[in-house]
């Protein structure tokens, strides 16, 4: 069996990752080169609520970041929240079975 991740995209506000059931591979997060940035991915098709499936925060002068998951199951869809003037991310992810 063979898995890949897709990429979301560039994202530079809260986001609807994927509105169907998947699994959350990594985050890359992109700062300003000034301001701290955190990308949380939420097991939520519409909301930054509920349980929170993964994160990535880095410090501004770090410009980059990447957290790598072990492919976490988002029963629920994958939403996105920002923080950090400036952030922006992609999120890598995996639809789930049927969707």
């Amino acid at each position: 069996m063979s898995f890949s991740s897709l990429p979301s995209g560039i994202k530079d506000a809260n986001a609807v990752i994927f509105a169907k059931p998947g699994w959350l591979w990594g985050i890359t997060v992109r700062t300003d080169g000034t301001n701290a940035a955190t990308a949380t991915v939420y097991n939520n098709a519409s909301a930054a609520s509920g349980v929170e499936a993964g994160e990535c925060a880095i410090p501004g002068e770090d410009l980059t970041g990447y957290e790598a998951l072990p492919r976490v199951w988002c029963g629920n869809g994958l939403y996105l929240k920002l923080a950090g003037t400036g952030a922006k991310a992609i999120v890598y992810y995996e639809p789930g079975p049927n969707a």
